[in-house]
């Protein structure tokens, strides 16, 4: 009996119970996956209450210095004074996030951020809420 060299063997077909329990543990790889990095993500103060912008270009604001509405700061719920956080955080030319209280005065807002350019930032950008009407 001859073998023909270019016949190929038929593929074996695999039962579509296998194929599910193989798409479902890639689903719980994800889920874990998402799940592990939303616990390393550092979530803003929520004491604090965002001021509104019309127009504003979405970002999100990983390691934001937060300003409340007393006038105090924090850095990721430690309270911090300006010096500290450039000391320990600012390096030059780098852009400042800052999350501002509504409370704030603007003055003490225009101070803050004045302190941390001279401190080596570059930029100061001042995060807000977007006011959707």
């Amino acid at each position: 009996m001859l073998v023909d060299p270019f016949k190929l063997a038929r593929p074996t077909s695999h039962p579509a119970q296998k194929n599910m329990i193989m798409l479902i543990n890639i689903v719980f790889l994800v889920l874990i996956g998402l799940l592990i990095a939303g616990s390393l993500w550092h979530s803003v103060d929520r004491e604090a209450t965002l001021v509104e912008t019309v127009v504003a270009v979405p970002i999100s604001p990983p390691d934001a210095l937060t300003l409340h509405g007393n006038g105090q700061l924090s850095f990721r719920g430690k309270a911090m004074s300006t010096e500290d956080y450039i000391v320990n955080h600012v390096k030059s030319g780098e852009t400042v996030r800052l999350l501002a209280d509504r409370k704030v005065r603007a003055g003490k807002l225009l101070q803050v951020a004045a302190k941390l350019r001279d401190g080596g930032a570059s930029r100061v950008w001042v995060i807000s809420q977007r006011a959707i009407k």
